[in-house]
This record gives C-alpha cells, sequence and structure tokens, in this order.
C-alpha cells in the first residue's frame, strides 16, 4: 500500500496515532510527506500557515537549541488546538536531538494530549531511543521501491545459474545483477524458489526460501546495501 493511501486511510477511518516515525534515507520525501500529512489532518491548503501546525526544521536544531525547541513542542500542545480538531508538530531529522533533548521528547510522548499528532522524521530508527520509536507508528521510506519488472532471458538465466551452478561461477552471476533493481531480483527470486519448492518439496529449500525472505524484508526495512544482501544470499546456497 501507498503511503500517502495508508495515512489517508488512517485519517478517514479516525484512527491516528498520536506519534508516526518517518524512517529513511529520502529525506525530501520524508518532509514533504509530512507537511502533506499535517495539511490532509488540519484540512489546510499548501503552503499556508495554520496555527494548529508546529515543524521544527533540520537546521534549527544544534548542540545548544535542542532543548528550547523540544520544550516549544511541550508548551504548543499544552494549548489546545485553535481551529482544527488537531495540533501536529513535525520534527525533521529528529536524531539530530542530543540524549538530553530526546528524554525531554520521551516525556512529551507518554503525556501527550488526545488532538497531539507528532511526526519524526529519521534516516534510520536505530538513531533514536526505542523508548520512543515503541510508542509511535513507524512509517518506512525505503530507499528502493519495487518496480514493474519483465525479466529478460538473460536474467532468468542468472537466476537459474545461481541455483545450480558451483560457488565460484555464483559469485560471477551475483556481479552481473548489479544492473538490475535489487528489490526486483529478490522479489523474482523468491517466487522462482515458490515453484521449486513446489515441482521438489524439502527441508533445504523451504529453509532457504525462509532466510531469503528475511533478506528482502530487511533490505526493505532498513535500506541496507544491496551488496551486503547478495552476499548474504551467497552464504546461503
Amino acid at each position: 500500500m501507498e503511503i500517502r493511501s495508508y495515512l489517508n486511510k488512517c485519517i478517514e477511518k479516525n484512527a491516528l496515532s498520536h506519534a508516526y516515525i518517518f524512517y529513511g534515507p529520502n529525506k525530501a520525501l520524508r518532509v514533504n510527506t509530512g507537511i502533506w500529512f499535517a495539511n490532509q489532518i488540519l484540512k489546510n491548503e499548501p503552503e499556508k500557515f495554520h496555527p494548529d501546525l508546529f515543524i521544527i526544521q533540520a537546521e534549527m536544531i544544534t548542540e545548544e537549541t535542542a532543548i528550547s525547541l523540544v520544550r516549544q513542542i511541550k508548551s504548543f500542545l499544552v494549548l489546545k488546538p485553535y481551529s482544527s480538531r488537531y495540533k501536529v508538530v513535525i520534527v525533521e531529522s529528529a536524531e539530530k536531538l542530543h540524549s538530553a533533548a530526546q528524554n525531554a521528547l520521551l516525556k512529551i510522548f507518554e503525556e501527550a494530549p488526545q488532538y497531539a499528532v507528532i511526526v519524526l522524521g529519521v534516516n534510520t530508527l536505530s538513531a533514536i531511543p526505542d523508548t520512543i520509536a515503541s510508542r509511535a507508528i513507524k512509517v518506512p521510506f525505503w530507499r528502493l521501491q519495487p518496480e514493474i519488472f519483465s525479466p529478460d532471458k538473460a536474467f532468468n538465466g542468472i537466476v537459474a545459474n545461481i541455483f545450480t551452478e558451483n560457488s565460484t561461477n555464483k559469485y560471477k552471476d551475483m556481479e552481473k545483477l548489479n544492473s538490475y533493481n535489487p528489490l526486483a531480483f529478490f522479489k523474482y527470486w523468491l517466487n522462482f524458489l515458490r515453484i521449486e519448492l513446489k515441482n521438489n518439496p524439502n527441508e533445504k529449500l523451504r529453509i532457504l526460501l525462509s532466510k531469503s525472505q528475511n533478506i528482502y524484508f530487511k533490505l526493505i526495512e532498513t535500506n541496507s546495501n544491496p551488496k551486503f544482501a547478495y552476499d548474504e544470499l551467497l552464504l546461503l546456497l
């Protein structure tokens, strides 16, 4: 499901969380989606000032200003909404908040009023404490997007070779995958393994499919380097 479609459904179904974490390396997409989300919640026009929206931009956060900015969030949320049902706070690049500021932010999370919606943007979930992350809905902004993919003859040959050849040739074939989208490869690879398992059910294939799925999900959710994903797959073969 597309991110905006999911967020729209949260609004339409009156199922908004008090906190969201937008994570992933695509900062521009995170920021644009955060502002769009806020405007949807507040029924506000794009680029128009709204008294119930408070945005902390990345360049505002420094070692000296971090605590003050978090206190401003607290002061903003203490007052009830001015003209909307909700008050929305967006903190871009929240990983720039030092530990004291993050602890203060955690307190806000714990005591947030029902009308509060806080959106944090971070590069990775590991950049913020688990105590904060566990209290928010996590929305991934992936480095790589699955794409419509029609495998050509060469690609089919690479996949078949990886499945059947010796380790030396498998490594060479893996290098050929650099010209393909990694998510497209793993999606096709999983389907390939499912067909093989259906035709020849055995424990080795079942384990390979299960671990390949874990690599695929890790690639999506943690924005890991595709080379590491390929290396991990090679170790399984």
